[in-house]
């Protein structure tokens, strides 16, 4: 009785510390892209198609295209500091800074980001959620209202 006692007690603290130690584990066992975004882009309520020719990407970027019309830009990303992407080519005339800042080399950071660009008014608006991995490992989103108007450095912090 005893023994069978000792063994679900130590089941007990192993499954708590693996609950518990799993997270913060995981962040920095973590291989894959540490910065992956999705970004779309309208002008004048139409899509605009956006691709390798309007972005500049940190080293190791990479960038595809999937089903929902989304640019997806993907960054190894695994320093501490600042990443900019730039999307280059707007018909705003200016560049689009999107500026990331990874406080600790293994944060795992995740966006989507609908811009949108009214050539009548000047208005750019952009809009979407982001979401990053805490000290702990527990995942953070934060959504980002519908219009917030960009600044006249065209930069979008996430």
């Amino acid at each position: 009785m005893k023994k069978l006692t000792a063994i679900i007690l130590a089941a007990v603290v192993i499954t708590v510390t693996a609950y518990f130690a799993a997270p913060p584990v995981y962040c920095r066992l973590y291989r894959g892209d540490r910065i992956t975004g999705r970004v779309k882009m309208f002008v004048d309520d139409k899509s605009y198609p956006l691709g390798e020719k309007n972005f500049s990407v940190p080293d190791g970027g990479k960038l595809s295209e999937d089903e929902g019309g989304f640019t997806v830009v993907a960054v190894r990303a695994d320093e501490y500091g600042a990443y900019d992407i730039v999307i280059n080519d707007t018909p705003a005339g200016e560049p689009i800074t999107l500026h990331c800042f990874k406080e600790n080399w293994w944060d795992i950071l995740s966006f989507e980001i609908t811009i949108e660009i009214d050539t009548i008014t000047g208005d750019i608006s952009y809009s979407g959620s982001h979401s990053c991995r805490l000290n702990n490992g527990r995942k953070f989103t934060e959504t980002r209202p519908p219009r917030l108007f960009l600044n006249d450095e065209y930069r979008i912090n996430l």
